[in-house]
């Protein structure tokens, strides 16, 4: 851990205040930057509440187990019950493009609407529904 700022103490009482302040400010400001950039969603898995990073998150799926899920991260994949209506947040970007699946828009590469699969940024293709297509497409132009 780095000293975040040195303040001489033969400044004077006011601007030793003004300096602190200015400091506390700087640190808010950054503290509110990364909440804001390191959105996150949560899930249960045996009574532990856990947290993924959206800029992690790859994409949700339902399990071939019936009431439960996968979820698709950069590092790790696991299974989890919940509902998959659950995850899809247009405001976070999670979008749902198909029965099965809510893709993190932001980890799109490429949609082919023609073969109707989806390209993330780990290679893995994604089944893209008719149903969902024409939402998935404005939500991207939007993104631009």
């Amino acid at each position: 851990s780095e000293p975040f700022d040195f303040i001489i103490k033969d400044l004077g009482i006011e601007e030793i205040q003004k300096k602190i302040f200015e400091d506390i400010s700087i640190i808010m400001d950054t503290c509110i930057y990364n909440i804001k950039n390191n959105e996150f969603i949560s899930y249960e898995v045996d009574n532990h509440l856990k947290k993924v990073l959206l800029s992690d998150l790859l994409y949700i799926e339902t399990s071939p187990q019936p009431h439960k899920l996968i979820i698709h991260t950069k590092e790790y994949s696991e299974e989890f019950y919940g509902k998959l209506t659950t995850f899809n947040n247009l405001e976070l970007g999670l979008v749902k493009v198909h029965r099965s699946y809510v893709i993190n828009i932001h980890k799109i590469v490429s949609v082919d609407t023609a073969y109707k699969k989806i390209v993330l940024e780990n290679n893995e293709v994604i089944p893209l529904s008719y149903k969902y297509k024409k939402d998935l497409k404005s939500m991207i132009k939007n993104l631009n």
